[in-house]
């Protein structure tokens, strides 16, 4: 077995509105308290051949995935008032709550000489998140940048990468300190008990137990951290360092 690759971390902080559209009724779309990892894995990993302008809309996660050297876990919403401004940590107090934000938009399909109907407005309402708001992740494999974009409109965010000291690698029983998404897990493994979260492209898992591979860490300040080892065969780039 080989040692674990460096470990990080991250407290990203969004600097302006955060639209990011988990789920939504009607014409109404919420931000959730979580922010999946196929976003994160893309803002992150900034190279050309997984960002595309020309291949459609349908997403080539199994094929861009396994070209990624940074993994990183689904992101939670910080509980504590720190924020990140250029490069560094500061105490902020922010608000949690979301904020409804409607868009009023000309529907341009309707604008065609050969119908008669009229020009109405398109009506989409998001509920976001006011700037500053805060999330917490783990980066597996190497340290992210510290400038990305996230969500809607992709607002830019500012990310602080606190490397972990690595105690062990190890499989068994344990909790991680993020949510999981269960089709990062491997075939190995088994989910114990957790909560499941709605949201696209795939639920998470909150509050997991799982019997699996996992790198346990220690901050600066003697917490402990557990991390999911995810699936090599889908991110064959951290092979070499696991």
């Amino acid at each position: 077995m080989n040692p674990a690759p460096p470990l990080f971390l991250l407290t990203i902080t969004i600097h302006d509105f955060f639209k990011y559209a988990s789920k939504g009724l009607g014409r109404v779309s919420t931000t959730s308290p979580y922010i999946h990892n196929t976003a994160l894995n893309y803002a992150v990993n900034r190279f050309s051949s997984i960002h595309r302008i020309a291949s459609g809309l349908k997403p080539h996660y199994e094929r861009d995935f396994k070209k990624i050297p940074i993994y990183v876990t689904p992101a939670i919403m910080s509980i504590t008032d720190e924020v990140v401004v250029s490069g560094e940590k500061l105490k902020f107090q922010v608000s949690r709550e979301p904020v409804k934000i409607t868009h009023n938009a000309v529907n341009t399909i309707l604008q065609m000489t050969e119908t008669k109907r009229l020009v109405f407005p398109a009506l989409i309402s998001y509920m976001s998140y006011l700037p500053m708001i805060t999330f917490q992740a783990y980066a597996l494999g190497g340290k992210p940048p510290s400038l990305i974009r996230l969500g809607k409109k992709e607002p830019p965010a500012r990310v602080f990468s606190e490397k972990l000291d690595v105690i062990k690698r190890g499989r068994g029983l344990f909790e991680p300190n993020h949510p999981v998404n269960p089709f990062d897990l491997p075939k190995n493994s088994k989910i114990v008990d957790s909560e499941l979260y709605p949201m696209l492209p795939s639920p998470l898992l909150l509050k997991a137990k799982i019997e699996g591979e996992f790198i346990e860490a220690r901050d600066g300040r003697g917490k402990k951290h557990y991390v999911a080892i995810p699936d090599l065969q889908k991110y064959e780039k951290l092979m070499g360092l696991l």
